[in-house]
């Protein structure tokens, strides 16, 4: 782009345009759209300064002035009439000048707003595409939640019938051979 770093800051400034950095190098970096947007901030910037020249220059020439010295030469009366002409001359400059600036004013306006639009675009494209992900995302954690209480349940049945049973195998007593008597007092829990 040909600028210095201050002019740079200015135009990410002026665009809402952040500054990237890699996480290695702590280089400053942009993304193509952002150069391509401080591109046109800077046209921008560039024909604004233009018109305000092309501004300056005819506000300070003066052709009444440059037509003075042959008007000089003329009768009264016909020095009022080239008068009239050259104001009537310079007015029609002026509106010419004026309306050719407003419509250089339009089509920056309307240049900047359809930037605007554009990235108002973009950033919501690429934010509807998280969502869509994260929607899934929350449907599929939903699952696995609904999933895991399940699971945590059925672990806490298998708990309480362990503990039964357990209860149950500690009422029997052994007798010789392998063979097991149960006691008449059944402790159960």
């Amino acid at each position: 782009m040909n600028t210095d770093t201050s002019e740079i800051k200015k135009l990410c400034k002026q665009g809402q345009i952040s500054l990237k950095r890699d996480v290695n190098t702590d280089a400053t970096f942009f993304l193509k759209d952002d150069v391509e947007m401080l591109k046109r901030i800077k046209a921008l910037h560039e024909k604004g300064k233009e018109i305000a020249s092309k501004k300056n220059i005819q506000t300070t020439t003066r052709p009444s002035t440059a037509l003075s010295s042959p008007i000089k030469k003329l009768s009264q009366t016909l020095k009022d009439e080239a008068y009239a002409q050259a104001k009537a001359q310079v007015q029609s400059q002026n509106n010419a000048s004026s309306a050719a600036l407003q419509k250089e004013i339009k089509n920056l306006v309307q240049n900047l707003i359809s930037s605007q639009d554009n990235v108002v675009k973009k950033i919501t494209k690429v934010i509807d595409e998280k969502l869509d992900g994260m929607d899934e995302i929350v449907v599929e954690l939903i699952r696995c939640k609904t999933e895991n209480e399940k699971l945590r349940q059925k672990v806490d049945d298998l708990t309480k019938e362990n503990y039964r049973i357990k209860a149950t195998a500690s009422t029997y007593r052994p007798i010789a051979f392998g063979l097991y008597v149960k006691d008449r007092d059944e402790r159960l829990f």
